[in-house]
């Protein structure tokens, strides 16, 4: 199974300005909700991506 992380950060319908290097935005909570740092595939996959979601849920 291969995911297209490139297609998850660059899709123009869910991010604003996907091109720029931008970690800003996930700090307006208005604007993007922290759920959707998972949709940019940051973190990875599988099981895991729980151990480093445990260490940030606590940030």
């Amino acid at each position: 199974i291969a995911i297209n992380i490139y297609g998850c950060n660059m899709d123009k319908k869910r991010w604003e300005r996907p091109e720029e290097w931008w970690p800003e935005r996930f700090l307006d909570n208005s604007k993007y909700e922290s759920s959707d740092l998972h949709k940019t595939m940051a973190f990875g996959a599988g099981k895991r991506v729980v151990l480093v979601l445990v260490h940030f849920k606590h940030l």
